[in-house]
């Protein structure tokens, strides 16, 4: 038996309730020292459900290339927050990127979804002085200026 805070996988935060489950009734998909590789996402890169795919395969491939054995990929980022179901369409490319990985909670001072979506240097402006172009920005400003918060992500996919 273990006992431990579950993280919720689809919002990655830490669940405050402990609970106790027995070894066989989970599968450990990564544990310290498991093997992983991280993903970097290119800023001008497409986020189409085709493209990510392909990216995946052709890495899944280049690792099996090297001999790296691993069977998971990792990633930190704003684009895995899964705020981004309020502030963009749930059904365009983002929010399906973010839904990929299993999420868990990454401490950071500041969030680079502000920065990201706003601009370099935008941390250092009054939120109601950010841009306002696009409508991610309008929904974060928005989000933002009502006290809401926004988060860096990790995430765990196993490779296709």
């Amino acid at each position: 038996m273990r006992s431990g805070n579950p993280v919720d996988i689809t919002r990655g935060i830490i669940l405050a309730e402990p609970i106790t489950i027995a070894r066989d009734d989970y599968n450990l998909i990564l544990a310290p020292g498991t093997p992983t590789t991280s993903v970097h996402i290119p800023e001008d890169g497409s986020l189409s459900p085709e493209a990510v795919d392909a990216s995946f395969a052709e890495a899944a491939q280049l690792l099996a290339r090297l001999g790296r054995q691993t069977s998971t990929l990792f990633c930190e980022s704003w684009l895995l927050d899964p705020t981004l179901e309020l502030l963009s369409s749930p059904e365009g490319n983002l929010c399906s990127f973010m839904r990929r990985f299993a999420k868990f909670p990454v401490a950071s001072v500041r969030p680079m979804m502000v920065e990201r979506v706003f601009g370099w240097g935008a941390n250092n402006f009054k939120t109601s002085d950010l841009p306002e172009r696009t409508s991610l920005q309008r929904n974060l400003k928005q989000r933002l200026m009502a006290g809401g918060d926004v988060y860096d992500v990790g995430g765990v996919i196993v490779i296709p």
